[in-house]
């Protein structure tokens, strides 16, 4: 057989970063992987009564303090190895889903691996108990502990797609393959504990450290995303780390039960994390939800960490002060008056620490939940039908939005039937209010455009402010879509196109709308539809949060405009800093809307909408609906880009991309 006709690997680099095994070399790279697997997780299960024993003879020191609880040496030993076990058995399990998802691809084949071992050794410290309680087990230990950490700092330096960028940094494995291979197989035992600590926290911490400038050079979006999910699970361990090093170096500490009864379980639950978020990363599992998990985690773990030290604090404390007064830990007391503390500090603590981590790290400022609790602040609720207002008599009420009431009204000497949107009264006095009130009525009144709602009066009464508007005989574009679940691409196109001209008209005259959405759409019927594309004329309503360009003023940037599932990036980073270019990002997503029947990012969650509309490229409506033309979904991708610079100029520009009128 000739060097040609021998059997190759095969490897492909799709755009996903896979590299993927074919003929005998697939085969041969399962055995392997299965002999492996075997070899680790039986070596565990060999271990387990060893570590058994270690345990027992290390808590030896609490057997009084147990029994005053009715429990027994053997059933905290055993606690503590059952909790080591599974800690274990998610990396295991983590493996082998990894493995028969996709045992084609070399790099999850090498990722799984590293998983087991890691998971059967470093990560746990059930496999050490054969060092310490067999002498001639302590070289095999040392080497699959060898293995199973130079491969995790291997993964980590060139996750996600195997690739060491920058070139140097291939050599930390060489190098952390010596170190460790020192320390374990020739110093295994206490001296080098400290001095493995530190370099172990130094190469893990450096690969965290790596990461803007992998992410600016050589990474894609999607695999941005997946180097966040194991940085979660790795900084999460990172903590657990210190968290049990820190232990272990106070005495004190040390010998407390209770400490070493919680801190244990929220160890190996901090280790666990590392598979988990392993696995999300390499198999494309929820990408997108892992910026709002690091949030939260940062919030979370940031009030565990304080809260942990209050409590443990608090505990050894009042434990001191019980043993000088009565003799006693009294530990039951201790524990209730320290939770209770801890729960009391709770609320206050994590508001101030969410705060703060949305706009110093994610630069954030806008307080999304208090924007859902505006968008459902109670009004009037209906209260001022029948009543006068100057000239106009109230009728029934039509609607209601975050900040105002909107009246069918009728003027008794012009015939005319009109809509008066008023303010909420309990906000009459409120001047922040009372001005954006005045503002919509002043800018909108000076719009004259077919498509633009006309304004004709507005003024106060007794307190409550209120704005006459022409009355639209219809229904918003939000109902209408509602009943149809999606539009005809023909009806979009054209209903897209009569408001990219209203919007480049305001946008002309200073004015941005920054609450583009269905519901600001009304839709009138057309006695002559024959003379329309559209059956109905669109409407475009509610200038009420307008910025004027030419001279904004402070109630314009309070971070408090706008809706959350049209927002653009940067009206979520700094409100007073956006331009028309707001409009042509919402109006991107409602056009994704009516051509999908849903939004592009949906959630419950407010915070996983606005970190999606920061970080999550926008879908390709085309997959949702495949009849849709191929410019139709790249017009509203780039309509939805991220960085303002990347959007279309102006609104109509946008319509025209839509129309496949530019190239």
């Amino acid at each position: 057989m000739s060097a040609s006709e021998k059997p190759q690997a095969n490897f492909t680099h799709p755009e996903t970063g896979h590299y993927y095994l074919s003929g005998p070399w697939s085969a041969v790279a399962r055995v392997v992987w299965l002999v492996l697997f075997l070899l680790v997780i039986g070596l565990f299960i060999v271990a387990i009564p060893a570590s058994f024993k270690t345990i027992l003879d290390r808590i030896e020191i609490f057997e009084d303090s147990l029994l005053q609880i009715n429990i027994t040496l053997t059933t905290a030993a055993g606690f503590f190895v059952v909790i080591d076990a599974l800690t274990a058995a998610v990396f295991f399990v983590v493996a082998l889903v990894m493995f028969f998802s996709k045992s084609r691809n070399w790099l999850v084949l090498f990722v799984s691996i590293t998983l087991v071992f890691f998971g059967g050794t470093t990560g746990t410290q059930t496999i050490y108990a054969l060092a310490v309680q067999s002498a001639s087990m302590s070289l095999w230990v040392g080497l699959v502990s060898w293995i199973g950490s130079v491969l995790f700092v291997v993964f980590l330096y060139s996750l996600p797609d195997g690739i060491f960028m920058p070139r140097w940094t291939a050599a930390i494995p060489v190098i952390w393959a010596i170190f460790v291979g020192y320390t374990n197989l020739f110093q295994f035992g206490e001296g080098s504990v400290l001095l493995y600590f530190v370099v172990s926290f130094a190469v893990y911490g450096g690969s965290v450290l790596l990461y803007n400038y992998r992410a600016e050079h050589h990474l894609s979006s999607a695999q941005i995303q997946q180097v966040k999910w194991v940085q979660l699970g790795l900084i999460g361990a990172l903590f657990g780390f210190v968290l049990l090093f820190g232990i272990n170096a106070i005495p004190a500490v040390r010998a407390n039960l209770v400490v070493n009864t919680v801190i244990m379980p929220v160890y190996l639950l901090l280790i666990a994390m590392i598979p988990i978020s392993i696995a999300f990363s390499i198999l494309h599992v929820r990408l997108w939800d892992v910026d709002l998990i690091i949030n939260r985690s940062l919030v979370y773990g940031a009030l565990t960490i304080g809260l942990g030290i209050v409590f443990i604090g608090g505990l050894l404390a009042l434990q001191w002060l019980f043993r000088s007064i009565t003799g006693g830990q009294l530990t039951p007391v201790a524990l209730v008056i320290s939770a209770i503390v801890i729960g009391g500090l709770f609320q206050p603590a994590r508001r101030q620490l969410q705060n703060f981590v949305d706009r110093r790290l994610y630069g954030i400022h806008i307080d999304y939940q208090k924007m859902r609790q505006v968008q459902v602040m109670p009004l009037n609720a209906g209260q001022l039908a029948g009543s006068q207002l100057g000239a106009y008599f109230v009728q029934e009420p039509l609607g209601r939005g975050g900040m105002a009431e909107v009246y069918k009204g009728y003027h008794p000497g012009l015939n005319r039937e009109v809509a008066i949107k008023m303010l909420p009264h309990k906000l009459s006095g409120e001047a922040d209010f009372r001005k954006r009130f005045e503002l919509e009525a002043q800018t909108v009144a000076r719009l004259r455009h077919s498509n633009i709602i006309d304004v004709f009066d507005f003024g106060e009464h007794e307190d409550t402010f209120y704005m006459v508007m022409e009355y639209i005989e219809g229904q918003d574009l939000s109902g209408y879509l509602r009943a149809r679940e999606t539009l005809p691409y023909n009806e979009v196109i054209a209903l897209i196109s009569a408001i990219s001209s209203a919007l480049d008209y305001a946008h002309l005259q200073g004015l941005v709308h920054r609450d583009i959405k269905p519901s600001n759409v009304m839709l009138q019927p057309l006695s002559s539809p024959r003379d329309s594309q559209l059956p109905y004329r669109p409407v475009l309503m509610d200038f009420g949060i307008a910025k004027i360009l030419t001279g904004g003023t402070r109630i314009t940037q309070t971070g408090m405009i706008g809706t959350l599932d049209y927002m653009a990036p940067e009206q979520i980073r700094a409100a007073k800093d956006v331009d028309n270019r707001a409009d042509i990002y919402a109006l991107g997503v409602m056009t994704y809307q009516l051509l999908s029947g849903e939004l592009p990012f949906k959630g419950d969650n407010p915070g996983a909408i606005v970190m999606a509309h920061i970080n999550q490229p926008a879908p390709d409506v085309c997959n949702t609906r495949p009849e849709v033309p191929r410019h139709v979904g790249d017009a509203i991708r780039q309509a939805m880009s991220k960085e303002p610079d990347r959007r279309f100029t102006s609104a109509g520009e946008y319509s025209q991309a839509l129309q496949g009128g530019r190239e």
